[in-house]
């Protein structure tokens, strides 16, 4: 049986800005996230077993996690960094990042001049205008909330936060990641369901008892 599973959350609009920039990012994680287990994990572990195996190519998009988040060149670190700097706009955030990552094979600068940049993400380019996207960074969150993710179960939550309670937090990541932790959760809690149901279903035609009349029933 093949089983798929679509992560929805990706976007590319006409106009793509500072919300998409951290949407598509949280999906590259998923994507990433995805070949991991299905793949890489998988194959490791049939060759630990000695199964006979073909390795099966698929497109891992690393590098361009690399491009949003390595220190301290990624493209969230300059921009956390540009907004800190006085004097900076969403110009020079520009001409930074064309600068730093002008030979990034997942980074491009459009054909025509404009105040936007171009990611290779694993579902297809997407260009990204840079007006705004400082000020939006600089949206902080409630003291309140800041707390409660701060004390959160899941150590990805808290990252995100970071230590400083009034740090930046970008809200659009967190949306999306919740999205898709729960669309792997509900997959795999279908999953298991049918697999289980299948599972009662073949003993139930397998069973033989013996009825009040001594005759035997499949």
């Amino acid at each position: 049986s093949i089983g798929v599973l679509d992560i929805f959350g990706f976007e590319q609009f006409e106009v793509n800005s500072f919300e998409q920039l951290c949407i598509n990012y949280a999906n590259e994680h998923l994507q990433y996230y995805f070949n991991l287990h299905v793949f890489k994990y998988e194959q490791k572990e049939y060759k630990r077993e000695g199964i006979k195996w073909t390795d099966i190519e698929f497109l891992d998009n690393y590098g361009c996690l690399q491009l949003f988040e390595s220190k301290p060149s990624g493209l969230l670190c300059i921009l956390d960094d540009l907004c800190n700097f006085p004097g900076a706009t969403n110009e020079t955030l520009l001409q930074k990042f064309n600068s730093v990552h002008k030979d990034n094979a997942f980074y491009e600068k459009p054909q025509r001049k404009e105040n936007a940049f171009i990611i290779k993400h694993y579902a297809g380019k997407v260009k990204y205008q840079v007006a705004e996207m400082r000020e939006k960074n600089l949206d902080l969150m409630r003291q309140d909330i800041v707390s409660v993710l701060k004390n959160s179960s899941m150590a990805f939550v808290r990252e995100l936060v970071g230590a400083d309670p009034v740090a930046v937090f970008r809200w659009a990541i967190l949306r999306a990641f919740f999205r898709g932790y729960f669309a792997f959760r509900s997959a795999g809690i279908k999953h298991r369901k049918e697999r289980a149901d299948m599972s009662f279903n073949k003993l139930a035609t397998k069973t033989r008892y013996r009825a009040p009349n001594d005759s035997i029933v499949r």
